[in-house]
């Protein structure tokens, strides 16, 4: 049925998560739903441009640590506790920043301190 043949579809297009390689630099919503692949840099998680639901993920493709930083404006909180702002994420960690609104969100995964 048209039902069943629709939730096929939306399934088989989240059999894989499309790569940003970057530098680093400001996310945008360009990367919905995508990973950065960070090299040499650190992320700006900026408020007032995601909305609730929105979620990407960061891999720190470098030996170093990358910071992922809380913009102005925004709470980034660290899953599972009240801490908010910048967190590290160590050379090889993979996080995840998930929007409860534009200007609030949660970032959890591994190699994040």
């Amino acid at each position: 049925d048209g039902v069943t043949s629709d939730i096929q579809t939306q399934f088989d297009q989240t059999k894989t998560i499309p790569v940003v390689a970057t530098g680093g630099g400001t996310a945008t919503t360009a990367i919905r739903g995508q990973f950065y692949s960070v090299t040499n840099g650190g992320i700006i998680v900026p408020a007032s441009v995601f909305a609730a639901g929105d979620v990407f993920s960061v891999y720190n493709d470098d030996a170093d640590v990358c910071t992922i930083t809380q913009g102005s404006g925004l709470t980034l909180r660290y899953a599972g506790s009240t801490l908010t702002g910048n967190k590290s994420l160590s050379g090889r960690g993979f996080c995840t920043v998930w929007f409860l609104s534009a200007t609030a969100a949660v970032i959890s995964g591994q190699g994040l301190t």
